[in-house]
Formats: structure tokens, C-alpha cells, sequence
């Protein structure tokens, strides 16, 4: 059974290390995932637990994680919010190193209508449509 809830922020950060490891296509492993985020290997076996619930990834016990193509377009989403705020905060004068870790956090609270209003604001049309690409 797929739950229909939305990823947590924690699930949300499990798909984007997935979506960005240089093994995704070949499946990452609870370690690496544990590695990437800094978490303990109960809390991110649990979350990738939900993620399979939620129909986000697919894992065999004990074996590699994989994105659904749901997971994949949700990465994907995940990757474009958090590239739009970090453009947004250097734009505005934030250091990049400083805009990449803000912009971590953000992406998971920032509303759509918010980020929207910024894009408008700050971006020439080209530049915001290459960050609204769904």
C-alpha cells in the first residue's frame, strides 16, 4: 500500500543524498546515506522504511535504495527549490557558502507562493523558468 502523505524534511534530505550520489543508479546503501546526512543507521532505516511506504524508493532487506520515478520527480523538485534559493540568497549578497546551507534548510519550509514572489523579484524570465522546469 503507497501512503499518500508528503516526505518529512528528514525523508525529503534522504531523497536528494540518493538523487545526488554518484551510485544512484546502481543503488546507495544505508551507510552511505548515513555518511552523506550524519545520521545513525536506525533513524535513516526507518525514514528510507517510510519512503518505501510513501513509494519513493524501493529496497530489498539489507540490499541497495533506489528513487521510484515518484521519487525521482521529487528529487528533482527538491533540487530545483533548493538551487532557486540558493541563486536568490547570493543574489541578495549571502555569501555562496552560506546560501548553500541556508538554502538546505529553506527548501523544506520556504512556501511555493513565497519562493514564487522571490523568482518574480529577482530573476529575468529566462533564469526563472529554468527553476519552475517541473
Amino acid at each position: 500500500m503507497i501512503e499518500e502523505t508528503a516526505p518529512t524534511q528528514r525523508e525529503e534530505d534522504i531523497i536528494e543524498a540518493i538523487y545526488r550520489s554518484p551510485h544512484r543508479e546502481q543503488g546507495v546503501t544505508v551507510s552511505e546515506l548515513c555518511k552523506a546526512l550524519g545520521l545513525a543507521k536506525p533513524t535513516v532505516s526507518l525514514m528510507v522504511k517510510k519512503l518505501q511506504e510513501k513509494g519513493l524508493v524501493t529496497r530489498e532487506p539489507y540490499k541497495r535504495i533506489f528513487l521510484t520515478e515518484d521519487g525521482t520527480e521529487k528529487a528533482k523538485a527538491i533540487l530545483r527549490r533548493h538551487e532557486a534559493i540558493k541563486e536568490i540568497l547570493i543574489k541578495s549578497g549571502t555569501p555562496e557558502d552560506i546560501a548553500e546551507l541556508d538554502a538546505c534548510k529553506m527548501e523544506h519550509f520556504l512556501h511555493t507562493e513565497t519562493l514564487e514572489a522571490l523568482m518574480n523579484s529577482l530573476f529575468d524570465p529566462k533564469e526563472k523558468e529554468r527553476h519552475s522546469r517541473k
